[in-house]
């Protein structure tokens, strides 16, 4: 499978992952009142510090939203890797292909242990993963946008479509995402 990116420059990469800038140099923030959740109900599931929010999604999957601006920490990935993708899978018969959105908008950074925490979980999904779709941060530097890049690049060498995108809002409506009935 492809990962939809394209590798070049740090500085020209960025521009294309992340489109137009304001004029502080960042891309149009969710300080802007036209930030919201994922979707208007409540997240079905939460991280104990509330810093991550999970939506169950018809067609089968989950939306996964960092809540507010903040590093990446190891923690973090652990709870997306462990509880937040085991529920997932309780929740979806094994004979269907799930969609697993990422939105990394307001990540400011990462702790380097993180994306491990997070690529080592995705490789055993492989039999279950219809598709990845990143929404990459967006007051990321370009250095980590690479780096970024390169991890759904090593996830679409293992098999997974993996696509980076910079707006959830495009990525729902693509893909008709909304509310898994309870």
């Amino acid at each position: 499978m492809v990962a939809t990116a394209v590798l070049g420059p740090p500085h020209r990469l960025y521009r294309l992952v992340m489109g137009p800038e304001t004029k502080d140099g960042f891309p149009r923030g969710v300080d802007s009142p036209d930030y919201k959740a994922a979707f208007p109900s409540e997240p079905q599931l939460s991280s104990p510090s509330g810093v991550v929010a999970c939506w169950f999604t018809d067609p089968p999957g989950m939306i996964i939203q960092i809540t507010q601006r903040t590093q990446g920490t190891l923690e973090g990935a652990q709870w997306i890797g462990g509880p937040a993708i085991d529920a997932m899978l309780r929740r979806f018969s094994k004979r269907e292909w799930l969609t697993l959105v990422l939105d990394l908008r307001l990540m400011t950074g990462r702790e380097p242990a993180a994306r491990h925490s997070l690529v080592a979980p995705a490789k055993s999904l492989k039999s279950r993963l219809a598709r990845i779709v990143v929404v990459a941060p967006e007051r990321a530097s370009s250095i980590y946008l690479s780096s970024l890049l390169a991890a759904t690049t090593l996830l679409s060498v293992f098999g997974y479509r993996v696509d980076l995108k910079r707006s959830l809002e495009v990525v729902v409506k693509k893909h008709r995402i909304r509310v898994a009935a309870p």
